[in-house]
């Protein structure tokens, strides 16, 4: 079971640092306050930053040092990038971390990220009460994620 961290929040650098020292597993994503929740960040570009930033700090040399997996939630192509050419500056071995992604969304993103073996990739089923809102939510925080869109190429040589 991994600590979930919520990239929108400013609090969660500290969270890293601590969960990075004690080798616990730990699952990162930008994160979507609910519509009365103010955000730290409140534009996308700037939780994509510290998202990024936050993503290089899991995937470090330091929390390679230590145990646990590290699992990256975006839909983002950029940030996916981003986060391969970390996991590669680091030597960081494609078992080590993985991405995640909601089911449905991104389907050729999905089968892109396994042709290329940049990281395991596990698909996510929305559960519970508020499934359906929360998979709603998600596809409106960024309505570039449509079910079925386009993917540009990742590789890189």
């Amino acid at each position: 079971m991994a600590c979930v961290l919520q990239a929108y929040l400013h609090r969660t650098e500290a969270d890293v640092r601590g969960l990075v020292r004690g080798g616990a597993d730990a699952a990162l994503q930008g994160g979507l306050p609910r519509a009365r929740e103010p955000s730290p960040f409140p534009r996308k570009a700037d939780v994509d930053r510290n998202y990024a930033r936050l993503a290089g700090m899991l995937l470090s040399r330091e929390a390679q040092g230590r145990r646990g997996l590290r699992q990256l939630a975006t839909h983002d192509e950029r940030l996916i990038r981003v986060i391969a050419d970390r996991a590669r500056e680091f030597g960081l071995a494609p078992d080590r971390y993985e991405f995640q992604m909601l089911h449905g969304i991104r389907p050729e993103l999905h089968r892109t990220l396994l042709e290329h073996g940049r990281a395991r990739l596990q698909l996510l089923v929305p559960f519970g009460e508020d499934w359906y809102g929360y998979f709603v939510r998600r596809l409106a925080e960024r309505p570039a994620n449509p079910c079925g869109s386009s993917s540009r190429a990742l590789a890189r040589p």
